[in-house]
């Protein structure tokens, strides 16, 4: 991805970059700008929300007091006689027409033991039922107050239901019976005023019981008498659990993220919980978001466009630069560039042009160089050769070292320095090291020429840069005769100074041989000497002869 984009032009690159630029711009502002007004937007839904569930709370609270109210004043109606006469109570119940506005489906009244004595409307099985084992009776009959019961589904309504039961008191204020008011919770009884136009802040409601662990209504049905979210699923659900008042955002029990507001319904041992998915509810600021950047393209579109006319226009000049240099290079020929273009430009192209001068007087002094070096190494009469130190390969080599050594100038750039030099390898590259690090500079080794002989030379190194890498440029003289000469001296010396001192005569032949055969490694030399007569050879000095030999040439009769 990268490699691509740097062989991108440079308009595109621009183009590119001042795009994004400008787009990150645009885009941080609207972000920035909907983060404002999200927060804002939030306050105030969230005000708006909470006075609406607020309403409804107090909606429900009312309703419930009045139902509580409603029952408790009937039950102080009915005398223990009556309870003792069900077609009295049942006439009494027919009477009461009222309570059924409240008690949709319809009221019970059950005798002190938990036995029902009549209901109304009736429903079959549901006068005459056990209660005993409800939760509203034990209630009413423990605490002789009013109370709301767990909210469930009805055993003889199949509806899901809530029921309101109030105590019925005999002559000695104890509590002889039990009236009780079943509501139904699927036919909005307790939130038949919402209205979405009335309530625009606030998509559903959920009323909820904490003690029983259930949603009681809700204007999702679904959601009726269903368990509550289990703690840790609702951030938000949990506070409300825990009594708090107000609003806040969260994630549902079904993942969906929703704002929500809760009030307490104190005279139920309720709450009340008004929600909107905040899509709904900030889809304002989604719109005006999208907007923004169809606007924003709509701008980016135009100013590329014009940026793009604008940088062709002004690195034009820069295009036919750039296209003169490369025909330039393809010709290999050196020439300046017009100056046009802005001042940037011009100054490219001027420091181009100043580039060509200095190459052209570079490439003149290169030549002049190769010339000398030419003139110094090849045609010099002196043996001289390019090693690289760090594998030993003879790099190059002039027609002198060609001449001494005997080998063409070809055959020796492809020679290492181990097939020359007599020294082991393991030596050799010890040497060219100290020549590389110390910068010892004087050698002497003996050399193997193509013939076989060997040759004693001093080697004067140095250090040179070769093409890029770093070489020893060797300068080679023989000294073979010159050392050899040295030795002939050194004998002669030696031999004079034995004489002087009366040394054995034995000894100074066999020193003068052994110089010989020094001199030619290859060669057993012997000194002989005729006896008297004249017949037969002696033999004097022969120290390095196998004594088959010296016995063979002792005496030896002479033809």
């Amino acid at each position: 991805m990268l490699g691509a984009y740097q062989n991108l032009s440079l308009k595109l690159k621009v183009t590119i970059f001042t795009l994004g630029l400008f787009l990150f711009s645009i885009g941080m502002i609207t972000w920035q700008f909907s983060v404002h007004l999200h927060r804002e937007l939030e306050v105030s839904l969230s005000n708006q929300q909470f006075s609406e569930v607020t309403f409804v709370a107090e909606r429900i609270d009312s309703a419930a007091k009045l139902r509580l109210e409603s029952l408790a004043l009937i039950a102080n109606s009915v005398t223990p006689q009556m309870l003792a006469r069900r077609g009295q109570l049942s006439a009494f119940l027919a009477e009461r027409k009222a309570i059924y506005k409240l008690c949709t489906l319809g009221v019970i009244v059950i005798a002190k033991d938990g036995r029902g004595i009549a209901d109304f409307p009736e429903l079959e099985g549901r006068g005459h039922a056990d209660y005993t084992q409800t939760d509203f009776y034990r209630r009413v009959m423990k605490t002789g107050k009013p109370v709301i019961s767990k909210p469930s589904m009805g055993r003889f309504s199949k509806k899901p239901r809530l029921v309101i039961a109030a105590p019925i008191f005999d002559a000695d204020k104890q509590v002889a019976g039990v009236f009780a008011g079943v509501i139904s919770l699927d036919d909005d009884s307790l939130l038949s005023d919402f209205d979405q136009r009335a309530h625009p802040n606030t998509s559903g409601y959920l009323v909820v019981s904490p003690r029983d662990n259930l949603f009681v209504a809700a204007t999702d049905k679904n959601r009726i008498l269903q368990a509550l979210p289990a703690p840790g699923i609702n951030r938000m659900h949990d506070r409300y659990m825990d009594g708090f008042e107000g609003s806040g955002i969260a994630l549902n029990s079904l993942g969906i993220e929703e704002l929500s507001s809760a009030k307490q319904i104190p005279s139920a041992g309720w709450f009340v919980v008004g929600v909107m998915p905040t899509t709904q509810a900030f889809a304002r600021i989604t719109h005006i978001r999208n907007e923004a950047i169809k606007i924003a393209a709509l701008i980016s579109l135009f100013v590329i466009t014009l940026l793009w006319l604008f940088l062709r226009h002004e690195l034009s000049p820069l295009q036919r630069s750039v296209e003169r240099i490369r025909k330039l290079s393809e010709h290999k020929t050196l020439d300046t560039l017009p100056l046009e273009g802005s001042p940037e430009i011009r100054q490219m192209q001027a420091s181009f042009n100043q580039l060509q001068t200095h190459i052209a007087r570079d490439e003149a002094l290169l030549r002049e160089n190769e010339a000398l070096y030419h003139a110094m190494f090849e045609n010099n009469t002196a043996i001289k050769w390019l090693v690289n130190p760090e594998s030993g390969a003879i790099v190059d080599a002039n027609p002198a070292a060609a001449k001494f050594y005997g080998w063409s100038i070809e055959q020796l750039r492809k020679m290492n320095i181990t097939d020359i030099n007599t020294l082991p390898a393991e030596l050799i590259r010890k040497e060219m090291a100290l020549a590389q690090t110390e910068g010892r500079q004087f050698f002497r080794f003996k050399h193997r020429v193509a013939s076989g002989a060997t040759r004693e030379v001093e080697v004067h190194s140095a250090r040179v840069n070769f093409r890029g890498d770093t070489l020893l440029y060797s300068i080679i003289t023989d000294v073979t005769e010159r050392e050899l000469a040295l030795r002939r001296e050194k004998l002669r010396s030696e031999v004079l100074e034995s004489l002087a001192h009366g040394e054995p005569t034995s000894d100074i032949l066999n020193n003068i041989i052994r110089l010989i055969e020094s001199e030619q490694p290859e060669t057993l030399c012997s000194i002989m000497q005729i006896d008297k007569e004249g017949k037969h050879l002696l033999l004097c000095a022969a120290p390095n002869l196998p004594p088959a030999y010296q016995a063979a040439l002792q005496r030896l009769e002479i033809d």
